[in-house]
């Protein structure tokens, strides 16, 4: 009797953990979003490159909300006036795609924030620079998933951010 008796309070207090456990446990790790990008970006001969996570669905599934609305504002400026949004592979960070493999390091995290480093090494192509081989995500969770709120590089050593260059675009 004593033995049930401290199996349910044993059964109820695991309850209780499970059910107060911080939402991030139940939207999984930052760094499988980032992942099956990469993974998606690097098949065949991985020049395909990663602008699929630009098309609308992908997006509404993988950015923040405030990164998918500041997409959709730079997007209809660029409709309007017969532009691409971008003129690179943020994803990349290239011209011409070129993925043999990558690593994904986690520089940061917090219960509500994660950056996450991924770098590229090609298979054709070096990059002339090393910080020019890392990509940036800065996720943030959202609605009980790790969403992108922002990508980072560089090119010849001059930073760029995803969220910057919409903003610049849009004119916010």
């Amino acid at each position: 009797m004593n033995m049930v008796g401290l199996s349910r309070r044993t059964f109820l207090a695991a309850v209780a953990l499970v059910s107060s456990a911080p939402a991030m446990a139940a939207a999984g790790e930052p760094n499988t979003v980032v992942r099956a990008i990469y993974d998606r970006a690097a098949q065949g001969q991985g020049d395909e490159g990663g602008m699929f996570l630009f098309d609308e669905g992908v997006r509404r599934r993988n950015f923040s909300s405030a990164l998918e609305a500041l997409w959709r504002k730079a997007e209809a400026i660029a409709e309007a006036n017969d532009e691409p949004v971008l003129d690179f592979d943020p994803v990349t960070n290239s011209q011409d795609p070129d993925v043999k493999s990558f690593t994904v390091a986690s520089e940061a995290r917090t219960d509500a924030t994660a950056l996450l480093a991924v770098t590229l090494t090609g298979r054709f192509t070096e990059r002339a620079q090393a910080a020019d081989a890392v990509v940036r995500y800065v996720l943030i969770l959202e609605d009980g998933s790790w969403r992108i709120d922002d990508l980072r590089g560089s090119v010849d050593g001059e930073a760029w951010s995803l969220r910057a260059i919409l903003k610049q675009r849009t004119g916010e």
